[in-house]
C-alpha cells in the first residue's frame, strides 16, 4: 500500500476535511488499529495480551475523537494515516506518563519538599534530627546513578547556578534543566523507596 493510495479525492476538487478524514477512518480502519497495536506493543512492553488489546481499543477510540474534532486542521490532500498515528502516539503517551503524575501528586501531598531537603543537606548545622537527615539525604546520594548524584552535587552542595552547570558539562541550559529534573526524580523515588523499606 503506497500512502498516495490513502488520498481519496481529486486534488483539484475542494474536499470538506471533516468527511475525507472519517472517509479515510473507514477504508484505513483495519490498518490504523494495527498499527496502533504495534505502537502500544513498544510503549508497553510488558502487558499481557489481553490488557494491551484493552489499551489498543481505548487509544483507537481516542484518537478517532481527537482527529475527529481536529478535523478541520486536516489537510485531504495528504495521506490521513501518518496524522492519525500522530494523535495515536500523543494519546500512548499521555497513558504511559499518567500512573508517573498520580505518583507525584500523591507523593508531593506527603509534603516532601526534596529541594529543600538536597538544599540543607549541603550546610553543616550542630546535630539533632536536621543532622541525621542530612545523613539520610546523603546516603541516597550515593545509591543514585553516577551522573544524577553528580548533578545533584554540583547544584545543591556546589551552589553552582545552571550557566556554570551548563558550561562545565558543555551542554545547552534546556538539556542540563532536564537533567537536573530527572536526577530529582531519581532522588525522590530512592528517597521514598528507602523510607517505605523496614
Amino acid at each position: 500500500m503506497t500512502a498516495t493510495s490513502l488520498r481519496l479525492h481529486d486534488p483539484g476538487v475542494p474536499a470538506d476535511p471533516a468527511a475525507a478524514l472519517r472517509a479515510a477512518m473507514q477504508k484505513e480502519y483495519s490498518t490504523f488499529e494495527r498499527g496502533v497495536y504495534l505502537q502500544a506493543r513498544r510503549a508497553f512492553p510488558g502487558l499481557h495480551v489481553r490488557e494491551l488489546a484493552s489499551v489498543v481499543e481505548e487509544t483507537v477510540s481516542e484518537t478517532v475523537h481527537r482527529a475527529l474534532r481536529a478535523a478541520l486542521k486536516y489537510d485531504p490532500d495528504r495521506p490521513a494515516l501518518p496524522w492519525l498515528f500522530s494523535f495515536a502516539a500523543n494519546v500512548l503517551l499521555e497513558r504511559r506518563t499518567a500512573p508517573h503524575r498520580k505518583k507525584t501528586a500523591a507523593q508531593t501531598d506527603l509534603g516532601l519538599d526534596f529541594d529543600s531537603m538536597l538544599a540543607s543537606a549541603s550546610r553543616e548545622s550542630d546535630g539533632g534530627e536536621s543532622a541525621e537527615e542530612r545523613q539520610r539525604v546523603r546516603a541516597v546520594l550515593q545509591l543514585l546513578p553516577e551522573e544524577s548524584r553528580q548533578l545533584l552535587e554540583m547544584k545543591y552542595f556546589d551552589q553552582l547556578d545552571n550557566a556554570a552547570m551548563a558550561t562545565r558539562l558543555q551542554i545547552s541550559d534546556g538539556a542540563l534543566r532536564v537533567r537536573v529534573h530527572r536526577a530529582k526524580e531519581k532522588f525522590r523515588d530512592v528517597w521514598l523507596a528507602a523510607r517505605a523499606a523496614p
